[in-house]
């Protein structure tokens, strides 16, 4: 059985928060190519956990296809302040 992945999918008003704590549970994330993800996972910035594309269906189907490695999506959150990311409110 797939280990489990993070859907982040617009218009969801804390899509930056969901992105993030998807991250330091250390889950692979499927997303769609929007503002929030596109920021935080901008120039190729989590290519090892994260999959990207306009048809989230794709995204999914990449994304199941990443290493499961819980590690290298906390170190990669664990560069953001929490503080900040709950201010977007």
């Amino acid at each position: 059985m797939p280990a489990p992945t993070c859907l982040c999918s617009p218009p969801h008003r804390h899509i930056r928060s969901c992105a993030a704590g998807a991250c330091s549970a250390g889950l692979r994330v499927a997303a769609m190519p929007a503002p929030g993800p596109s920021d935080i996972f901008a120039d190729g910035a989590g290519r090892d956990f994260v999959a990207m594309d306009l048809d989230l269906g794709r995204a999914v189907a990449a994304a199941l296809q990443l290493p499961d490695d819980v590690d290298v999506p906390r170190a990669f959150v664990s560069r953001f302040a929490w503080k900040p990311a709950q201010s977007n409110s």
